[in-house]
Order: C-alpha cells, then structure tokens, then sequence
C-alpha cells in the first residue's frame, strides 16, 4: 500500500511540474506513515486513491490518501505521510518553497 501511495504521491508531484527532489529549490521526503487496513483486496482488482495535502507547517505537511477497490467502491485503506522538505545541499531540513506551499493550499 505504501508503495502505491508513494506512486501516487510522484504522479501528483508532476501534474504540478514538481518531483521530489526538486519542490522548488529543495526536495521533500517521507518522514513517517501509518496504514489502516479497512478491507481486503486481492492482485489483479482495479484500485483508485484520492490524495489530500493538510497539516501545512513550516518544513513539512501530510498527505492523506484513501484507497478504494473500483468494482464496489469499498475504502480498502486508508494512509497518512508525513512529508518534510530537505535541502540536499546543505543537508538539513528546510522550509517549504512558497511555490509549493500554495499548490499545497490549494489542494
């Protein structure tokens, strides 16, 4: 499931013309995440997820995704990630560019 949702999390970044090593001068990463299991699912179903950006802090924000199996529409899991930004060249965490925190906001 996390491996979906890092997916996700990648597609989402370039609809914005973003990815994660690159937000707008600095990068971002996960730095935690929980799963709820709410159904079972089985290789080969058709999932979708919906993702939602909250918790907008200084260096960091959560993203909440809510995974569903298409055939019946049943909430299968639900996952948040703790993302924080990270300047690689100076190797330390950074402030969210403000580019991004609109689109952050906006979401």
């Amino acid at each position: 499931v996390l491996r979906l949702c890092h997916e996700e999390g990648v597609r989402w970044l370039a609809t914005h013309e973003r990815n994660k090593i690159d937000i707008g001068g600095v990068g971002v990463n996960m730095a935690d995440a929980a799963v709820q299991y709410t159904a079972q699912t089985h290789h080969g179903e058709e999932l979708a997820s919906r993702l939602v950006a909250n918790d907008i802090g200084r260096s960091g924000f959560a993203r909440h995704y809510e995974i569903e199996r298409c055939a019946d529409g049943q909430t299968i899991a639900r996952v948040q990630t703790g993302m924080v930004c990270f300047d690689y060249n100076a190797q330390k965490v950074a402030a969210i560019p403000e580019g991004f925190r609109a689109i952050l906001e906006a979401v």
